[in-house]
């Protein structure tokens, strides 16, 4: 009866409850199944739903990985770039100043002929050397010389390395050949050579290119550098050594001249440089300008000065080795804005590149010493210093280079084991504890950079744990492979579990991605093991080879019926069905006992990603199986054959009952209903028609 069958009176008795109507209706079967079938549909439903959700969340980390690892590429080239644009960008500005003085040589006067020869001698440095535009910012900074020299060591005169070094007006440049260089330079020192009788600063002859020839390497003022004369030996001929607290420089000419041609121009250049410092300010007009001058002059030598020494409290704290002070230096010489003269700027970046050098030169070191406390208590030092000197890129990438060599020592010390269970627990043990200690360390280094930083970190991770399955798939004890198994996986999903409830972040979704096409290949070769095995018992009880068939079959149904109670499948079993197991033969039990042993660890481990290979694998399991008994009823009329037809039925009525228990299962365990499954069930249906 339908609702709208009842009367409004009824509803506007003074009795009327609400309650017991509402019951009276819901009892009434239609309503009831309805009632039952919306639920079941909207549970259904959701189940689907929260699959299809967490799917997505898989292909989406999996599409954000790749784009992390592209972005940080992106970002490389970025800097590239914009380091080029700048380089160029100078010398753009170089070529218009250039270009405005040309356009006024009418009216050029001595002084203006003088910058147009300091600008053409800088434009050839700026074509020749990568990464030297901002020293042709300087006013009155002049080319003087310039021709290759060879670096030797200072001890025994062995070759270290081939400079080509340019002597400014101020300081000494040097740079090393590019790669790929148009042709040498090294004998064209003498079309180099500038002549002193022009005021020692016009360029004899000058090639230039469209590449670089060169790329900055080091640049020294002259005020801070002393050249000492290096009589000729046996051991080393035509060389000059260069003091530079803590640095000492021994260079070799190619020739007598060269080096003679070297040290006169050094000292000229010297000369001068001093004499433009003490004759600065001396041309006034009158009193007033002359005081105004000297105060400026005053400043400017003064601050120049404090740079001077801060440079080399810098030196002597970096040869002390003591990096703590050494970067509070460099952030103090930062503070007084050396960008403001541009050959501070370039010692302050040398200096810069001297830290991070000798500070990845102690982090390697102590990883070659295998120490693991010296390890990570200098990469947190590493770390440190880079972040307070703002250079994060660099920090991360040695952040993610320690702890990439601290987790592969520690899996290298692990011992293989002959069980592969103990051997997993103890590797998935150390890896978790490396990955915990690691996140704890970016959390605490990487504070106020967590945004910044941590697609990097994950990227690591990811590529982490790709690593460890490798490792796990080529395990080898005394000649014997062990490869990742369902009972392996189900071991790793289980710690990833407990490393993401432990407040860290979650890798789980990590390993199923990795961990796919593995469990695939040992869901597959776990159904071909069944499938053999089936087959082998089936050919001997065919045979009658079974020998003691009576007492194999009383200890089979003991496993069988001690397994459903240990999955918790008591209840699903009735006394008539465990009667039918007493009846069934010993190959019949033994199949239904490894296939529901099989599924039910299947499903410890099951995700989305591997629903079809489940479902078709042990569709092609309980077929097989069937094929099995078709053989054993063509073979019934044999005299040989003692199995009843009888007994066949038997071992088809257990066969149903578990795969039955099977899609039950697998129904309340995905939400899923497979239409693989209901073919395989009418299959057996039709069976056991057709012969029965």
């Amino acid at each position: 009866m339908e609702i709208s069958s009842f009367s409004s009176e009824l509803f506007e008795q003074s009795n009327f409850n609400v309650d017991d109507f509402v019951k009276k209706v819901a009892s009434r079967e239609i309503y009831a199944s309805n009632i039952t079938e919306t639920k079941d549909k909207l549970n259904r439903l959701s189940i689907q739903t929260a699959e299809e959700i967490k799917h997505n969340v898989y292909k989406n980390y999996a599409n954000f990985m790749e784009t992390s690892k592209e972005v940080g590429h992106l970002e490389g080239k970025m800097n590239q770039l914009r380091q080029s644009l700048d380089d160029q960008r100078k010398l753009l500005n170089l070529f218009k100043n250039l270009n405005d003085g040309s356009n006024s040589e009418l009216n050029e006067s001595p002084n203006s002929k003088a910058l147009s020869i300091q600008n053409s001698s800088l434009t050839l440095l700026l074509e020749q050397v990568e990464g030297c535009g901002v020293i042709a910012q300087k006013p009155g900074r002049t080319l003087l010389y310039h021709s290759d020299l060879e670096a030797l060591h200072s001890d025994d005169y062995s070759f270290l390395h081939k400079f080509h070094a340019y002597l400014l007006s101020d300081a000494l440049l040097l740079t090393i050949p590019q790669r790929k260089r148009n042709k040498s330079t090294f004998n064209s020192s003498s079309s180099s050579v500038i002549s002193r009788h022009r005021s020692n600063s016009i360029i004899n002859s000058a090639e230039s290119t469209n590449t670089y020839q060169y790329k900055f390497h080091a640049f020294y003022e002259l005020e801070l550098v002393n050249i000492i004369n290096i009589e000729d030996s046996k051991e080393v001929r035509n060389s000059f050594q260069l003091l530079k607290f803590p640095e000492s420089l021994v260079f070799r000419c190619a020739n007598a001249h060269l080096k003679k041609e070297w040290l006169e121009c050094i000292e000229n250049a010297r000369k001068q440089l001093l004499s433009e410092l003490k004759s600065k300010g001396l041309g006034k007009i009158n009193e007033e300008d002359e005081e105004n001058e000297d105060k400026i002059v005053a400043s400017d030598l003064d601050k120049n000065k404090n740079l001077r020494d801060l440079f080399s409290e810098f030196d002597i704290l970096l040869a002390q080795r003591d990096f703590e002070k050494a970067v509070d230096m460099l952030l103090r010489i930062k503070s007084s804005k050396p960008q403001t003269d541009s050959s501070h700027l370039l010692i302050y970046k040398q200096k810069e590149s001297e830290l991070i050098n000798i500070l990845r030169k102690d982090l390697t070191q102590s990883k070659e010493r295998r120490n693991s406390k010296g390890v990570v208590k200098t990469g947190k030092r590493v770390v440190n210093s880079l972040i307070r000197l703002k250079i994060v890129d660099e920090a991360i990438d040695l952040f993610i280079d320690y702890h990439k060599h601290l987790n592969s020592e520690t899996l290298r010390k692990i011992k293989l084991e002959e069980s592969n269970t103990i051997y997993m627990n103890n590797l998935l043990n150390s890896f978790f504890e490396n990955l915990r200690l690691s996140y704890l360390s970016f959390k605490e280094q990487f504070s106020n950079l967590i945004n910044y930083c941590y697609s990097t970190y994950l990227s690591w991770c990811d590529t982490e744990i790709e690593i460890l399955i490798k490792k796990l798939q080529s395990q080898h004890y005394l000649g014997r492979h062990f490869s990742v198994t369902i009972e392996n996986t189900e071991l790793i999903f289980l710690k990833a579990t407990e490393f993401s409830n432990s407040g860290n972040f979650d890798v789980k979704f990590m390993f199923e991605v990795k961990l796919t096409p593995i469990l695939e290949q040992s869901i597959k070769d776990q159904q071909e093991i069944l499938i053999e095995a089936s087959l082998q018992r089936s050919k001997l009880e065919l045979e009658n080879s079974l020998g003691n068939n009576e007492q194999n079959r009383q200890i089979q149904i003991e496993k069988f019926i001690n397994d459903i109670q240990h999955l918790g499948l008591g209840d699903n079993f009735s006394q008539t069905d465990i009667d039918l197991i007493k009846q069934c033969t010993s190959s019949s039990l033994q199949f239904n006992r490894a296939a529901l042993d099989c599924f039910t660890d299947c499903l410890k481990v099951y995700y989305q990603e591997i629903n079809f290979t489940l479902v078709e694998a042990f569709t092609k399991l309980f077929k097989a199986e069937l094929s099995i008994y078709n053989l054993y009823l063509n073979k019934s009329s044999s005299n040989n054959l003692k199995i009843k037809k009888s007994d066949i039925l038997k071992n088809i009525n257990l066969l149903d009952k578990v795969f039955r228990l099977i899609q039950e299962i697998y129904s309340s365990r995905t939400g899923l209903n497979s239409k693989h499954f209901v073919k395989v069930q009418d299959k057996i249906e039709k069976f056991k028609k057709d012969y029965f």
